[in-house]
């Protein structure tokens, strides 16, 4: 009988060592801390990219209008609030037809800029509040996903069961 019982508690302490029971912390490497880490940040790594991306064409395409509003040519010319397009004549007798879906204006009267004679590159200033919003969504996510890396580096997140007290430590 005791023999019977040694034989099935090595048996036990065999598969506790081996890594299924209590006391198995069995120590990573370096090198697979590191592959673990980068496999838990593969999507928000990705996601930031595309914010940052976000953000960058939200400032280019922001600066392209300042710069026509600032130095370009205002011109009013009447508008039907729900229309895509509107008719402008411009200073050389042509009359164009100008694309102002994105104005989002309910007035009788739209402003057009233009730079130089460019009159066919007329454009009518997006929706106030599109830009800031583009600004801060790329930035509050953006900024989620860089501290969910910065956290997955600078967090162990490894914890260890000691045997004595059955409490875990990092």
């Amino acid at each position: 009988m005791n023999e019977v019982f040694l034989k099935d508690r090595m048996a036990r302490d065999n598969v506790d060592y081996e890594g299924s029971g209590v006391g198995s912390a069995r120590k990573l490497s370096k090198k697979e801390i590191q592959k673990l880490k980068f496999d838990e940040i593969r999507l928000p790594l990705l996601i930031l990219g595309f914010m940052i991306g976000v953000f960058l064409l939200t400032l280019h395409l922001h600066l392209e209008e300042l710069i026509v509003y600032f130095k370009g040519t205002a011109v009013t010319v009447p508008y039907n609030p729900g229309d895509d397009t509107t008719r402008f004549d411009a200073p050389n007798g042509n009359r164009y037809i100008i694309n102002v879906s994105k104005a989002g204006c309910k007035k009788e009267e739209i402003t057009l800029y233009y730079m130089e004679e460019d009159y066919q590159g007329a454009i009518v200033m997006t929706m106030w509040w599109l830009f800031p919003i583009c600004y801060l969504l790329s930035i509050g996510v953006g900024g989620a996903m860089a501290w969910y890396i910065y956290k997955v580096f600078h967090n162990s997140g490894h914890a260890t069961q000691k045997k004595g007290n059955g409490k875990f430590e990092n």
